[in-house]
Order: C-alpha cells, then structure tokens, then sequence
C-alpha cells in the first residue's frame, strides 16, 4: 500500500493485478534467462537477461503515472471547476 501525502491529500493504492503482471513477466524473463545461461546459450540467457530491469522499470512508470494523474485529479476535485 502506497500512501502518499502532499497539500493536505492523501491517495491510498493497493496493489493492482497490472502490478502482479509486470512481477510475473519479470520472474518469467528471469527464469529463462537463468535457463539459457544454464543449458549452454550464455549469449542468448545475458539478452534475455537485460528484459528484467526494464519490465520492472515499465511497471515503476506505470505506476507513478497512475498515482500523479490520480494527485491531479484529486486537486481539480478540490479545487472545484475554475471561473
């Protein structure tokens, strides 16, 4: 649970099941990875390796673009419709 506190609001996010996704590919792609450099193609099990960091970097995008569109929305929703 991420709680993220700024000019007096609060966004609580759960894990989300897009969350669990991006884990999943992650663990997919590093567990062939670890095969490939275990049944004999280091070359290949290093190029599926390098997919990891980025999966993970996708989902941590992701997941920051959710929680700032959700900060402004939240701030026209106090604010009220301008004038």
């Amino acid at each position: 649970m991420l709680i993220l506190n700024a000019n007096s609001f609060t966004i609580d996010f759960m894990f989300q099941f897009s969350d669990f996704l991006v884990l999943i590919m992650a663990l997919i792609a590093f567990a062939g990875s670890v095969s490939l450099w275990i049944f004999g193609s280091a070359q290949e099990g290093l190029f599926v390796g390098i997919w990891v960091p980025s999966i993970l970097s996708f989902g941590i995008y992701r997941k920051l673009f959710v929680i700032s569109k959700s900060a402004k929305d939240r701030e026209l929703v106090e604010e009220g419709p301008e004038h």
